[in-house]
């Protein structure tokens, strides 16, 4: 059987908004492979490692995983050191790198997972990570990010735009991929739900 491939959830807000436009858009991404029950994260996470690479927008795949009737997808999550062999990024990134993949091939799977998300911008403006949460079924994680100008030294074209390929480790090794993905993008920062609570006093 031939290998096949095909973008990904990672790609979790398809549709173009404007990139300082105030609100939040969320997308719990269907379609991911099932996964036994596995532990996730319990908390918020708001300091976890990340990496991003950037390309430019074009009809062109950035990110391919290749596909057999043994190994089905497992994006966004990659959950062992042996999944990278089937991933393989565009060769053209904007970003002056040797390997796009070091960030994940860095990673310990036997403590932690990686994540990666795709979205296309405008090049003048940047998705930082604001925090990560466990998602409301229990399944996977949700991602939050402020998605705001580069900073001015950063040389683009205000009609260009790129893709943003965000890499995560999270501080949990899952056995399995987990079966759902959840991210949402804002113009203004979003307070973390803990803190939020906290704030509130009984949270009510």
């Amino acid at each position: 059987m031939v290998p096949w491939t095909r973008r990904r959830a990672i790609q979790a807000c398809a549709a173009t908004v404007a990139a300082a436009a105030a609100g939040c858009t969320d997308a719990d991404d269907a379609g991911l492979p099932d996964a036994d029950e596995s532990d996730g994260i319990d908390d918020v996470l708001t300091d976890v490692e990340v990496e991003t690479l950037r390309f430019d927008a074009s009809d062109d795949e950035v990110i391919e995983e290749t596909e057999t009737d043994e190994r089905r997808s497992r994006l966004p999550y990659v959950v062992e050191r042996e999944h990278l062999e089937a991933i393989e990024f565009r060769d053209d990134p904007i970003d002056d790198v040797d390997d796009p993949l070091a960030f994940l091939r860095a990673i310990d799977y036997e403590e932690a997972t990686g994540v990666i998300v795709e979205r296309e911008l405008e090049a003048c403006y940047e998705a930082s990570v604001q925090y990560v949460e466990p998602r409301s079924s229990g399944e996977g994680v949700r991602i939050q990010f402020c998605q705001g100008k580069r900073d001015p030294d950063v040389e683009c074209a205000l009609d260009d735009r790129q893709i943003q390929v965000t890499m995560l480790e999270l501080p949990v090794a899952y056995e399995t991929p987990p079966g759902g993905f959840g991210s949402g993008y804002s113009g203004t920062f979003d307070v973390p739900p803990e803190q939020l609570h906290s704030e509130d006093g009984d949270g009510e």
